[in-house]
């Protein structure tokens, strides 16, 4: 009986990786406000380089800047650290560190509490406790808590296979392992958004020999505060108000974002409140941006011009080598008006 309950928990769970819902759209502001707070996003392609090669070619390389953004950061010393040991002492010190007022998470606590989806409302404290539970609290005593190992670090399982895996640091670090550790990295064609904010891809690899069914998308450069906020917001706006698995999506300057988020239940508890999986199924540009021919572009920024600092100004951003002298800020279809 144990083996046909964990052989129809992977199905489900590989199933939930591949088949497409209905989002749940959440306040347009909301995302922009995360991913604003989120000082620690690297910045795409210029704090962190991406190597579509494949192979065993390093897939993610920070840029001089990108290395002292990390260095300098205490969201990512404490997130490696976790990746490393994922034990309880180091789950509250990383949660401590990701939830100080006026972050990417507490901007999820604030917009929880002022839809009423946190009734009654929580203070930091609470929120902390709320978190712990939602990714790291065991199941039983002979259980360990799923959702964090599943989501950021990967679950290896039996016969060789692992199922998560969705961040792009943890990748990051287990290809600095040597080539042994990630192997034969392939892309799924066209995933690779160099137009969208953050940046997002798929991909497949061998994990220490271990493989995967379905590939593994996740957000590119970003801060871990920011994945787990946003995670952390779509599960719990789709575990209170959700009805079945389903996804949501916000908008974040000129990209719309996708989360997949499903709670983990069990024979006893269909619903538990914890994370079984959580990651984005995509991020897609703007159309308006996306249907301007790359010859026709009109300046929109100066040389060196980031994606953020160009979506600041309302304009669309493409980083994309095609060849030539190619903008890669330039304004959305129609518009020729100047920016300060």
């Amino acid at each position: 009986m144990a083996k046909i309950f964990i052989g129809f928990f992977l199905l489900t769970l590989s199933f939930s990786e591949s088949i497409v819902f209905s989002p749940k759209e959440l306040d347009p502001k909301i995302c922009q406000e995360i991913w604003t707070a989120a000082g620690s996003n690297l910045k795409v392609p210029l704090e962190l380089r991406v190597d579509l090669t494949g192979g065993t070619n390093q897939v993610f390389t920070p840029e001089p800047a990108g290395t002292t953004k990390i260095a300098s950061s205490q969201v990512f010393s404490k997130f490696e650290a976790l990746l490393q040991n994922n034990i309880k002492t180091i789950q509250e010190d990383f949660l401590d560190v990701i939830t100080k007022l006026g972050g990417p998470v507490d901007k999820a606590r604030e917009y929880l509490n002022a839809n009423r989806i946190l009734n009654p409302p929580q203070d930091r404290k609470a929120f902390i406790d709320t978190l712990w539970k939602m990714w790291f609290e065991p199941l039983s005593p002979n259980k360990p808590g799923k959702g964090f190992q599943h989501v950021f670090i990967g679950e290896k399982l039996k016969k060789k296979a692992y199922s998560g895996f969705h961040n792009w640091y943890q990748f990051y670090l287990e290809q600095l392992k040597g080539q042994n550790t990630i192997k034969d990295v392939t892309f799924k064609p066209n995933s690779y958004t160099y137009n969208t904010e953050p940046s997002f891809i798929s991909l497949n690899f061998k994990w220490d020999g271990h493989t995967k069914k379905f590939d593994s998308s996740m957000f590119v450069g970003t801060s871990p505060a920011f994945d787990f906020a946003i995670f952390s917001l779509c599960s719990i706006v789709l575990f209170k108000t959700g009805v079945g698995v389903t996804d949501c999506s916000c908008k974040i300057h000129k990209s719309t974002v996708t989360i997949r988020a499903i709670e983990k239940d069990t024979k006893k508890f269909p619903k538990t409140g914890k994370i079984c999986t959580a990651f984005p199924p995509s991020v897609v540009s703007d159309p308006v941006c996306s249907s301007i021919p790359p010859t026709s572009r009109t300046d929109c920024g100066w040389l060196g011009i980031d994606h953020h600092n160009c979506a600041e100004r309302g304009c669309c951003f493409d980083s994309q080598q095609y060849g030539g002298h190619i903008y890669w800020c330039f304004y959305p279809s129609g518009r020729k008006t100047i920016l300060p």
